[in-house]
């Protein structure tokens, strides 16, 4: 029976895939036409260019912390449209939901695949 890796190691596709829903997530008030608010603005910026950055990161040198941030960052964004009060901007709030939940599911995946290594091991992975 021949064992799949496809779970059980980190591939650069999950970095990608952060790296660009961070840009994404940058530009969501544009593409949903809500630019209203500027804490959702401010929010998607900022939490946008943190993912970026953080994939960046991941890309370059592999550590467990890059993952827990993101993790963090993937559920403020599921919470955030209540936290902030925009809430009511249905089509904004839920993209920023829809990311969130996309980049802690890949946050988990990651941090699972990474789960017996060191981060001394991982920091080497190529």
């Amino acid at each position: 029976m021949v064992k799949s890796k496809f779970l059980s190691e980190h591939k650069s596709w999950e970095d990608m895939a952060t790296l660009f829903l961070g840009f994404v997530l940058m530009i969501s008030p544009w593409i949903v036409s809500q630019t209203t608010s500027g804490d959702a603005i401010a929010n998607a910026g900022i939490l946008g260019f943190f993912l970026i950055l953080l994939a960046g990161f991941e890309m370059s040198r592999l550590h467990r912390w890059e993952e827990v941030a993101t993790l963090l960052l993937g559920l403020w964004m599921i919470v955030s449209p209540y936290a902030l009060g925009y809430e009511a901007i249905t089509p904004l709030a839920t993209v920023h939901q829809a990311i969130g939940a996309l980049v802690s599911v890949l946050a988990v995946l990651q941090l699972w695949q990474d789960w017996g290594h060191t981060d001394d091991e991982l920091g080497h992975r190529t």
